[in-house]
């Protein structure tokens, strides 16, 4: 149920940027300088995702060799 939640949200989201130049003008710099379509089939990739597509990717991040550690420490004045 939560996962549907999340999904709702997302398409509501969605729905209200795509009323706002912001959001066309990313869709354009992505289209044009990575050659990336975030928008075409945006609906349809969402609905498509699983919790078990959701579990995989975490698996594949989490299990990655790669990492940051980032320590951060005040600066007295």
């Amino acid at each position: 149920q939560q996962m549907e939640k999340v999904i709702t949200y997302m398409h509501k989201r969605h729905n209200d940027l795509l009323r706002t130049n912001a959001y066309w003008l990313q869709i354009m710099q992505e289209n044009a300088l990575d050659k990336i379509d975030n928008y075409t089939h945006y609906d349809r990739t969402l609905d498509a995702i699983t919790r078990s597509d959701i579990q995989q990717c975490a698996r594949q991040i989490f299990s990655s060799p790669t990492f940051i550690e980032v320590v951060m420490q005040a600066v007295k004045r």
